[in-house]
């Protein structure tokens, strides 16, 4: 999927790169170098997808929702799996129509 639309980049909350996770829990990064390092990431996003099936949004969440609302980067928040795969759906639609 990565492949056919190579163009389309995704950032989803708290689906952190492992080594990320793995430095957080040893201590090596803090929660604000974390959300810093996850900021990073966002501005090379063209949208971030929130997935929170029980309604939940952290605050490091709210943090990275402000972050991209604040840097002009569309934010989209779903409940199931099946609003995400909608979600990304129409965007792929969206730039097959530019």
């Amino acid at each position: 999927m990565r492949t056919a639309i190579a163009d389309l980049e995704i950032y989803c909350p708290a689906e952190h790169d492992e080594s990320l996770s793995i430095a957080y829990r040893k201590g090596y990064l803090t929660i604000d170098e974390l959300l810093n390092v996850d900021c990073e990431i966002i501005s090379r996003r063209n949208v971030v997808l929130v997935y929170c099936p029980d309604g939940y949004i952290s605050g490091g969440m709210w943090v990275e929702i402000e972050y991209a609302q604040t840097h002009i980067i569309p934010v989209r928040i779903v409940r199931t799996l099946g609003d995400a795969a909608e979600m990304v759906n129409q965007l792929i639609m969206e730039r097959n129509d530019e």
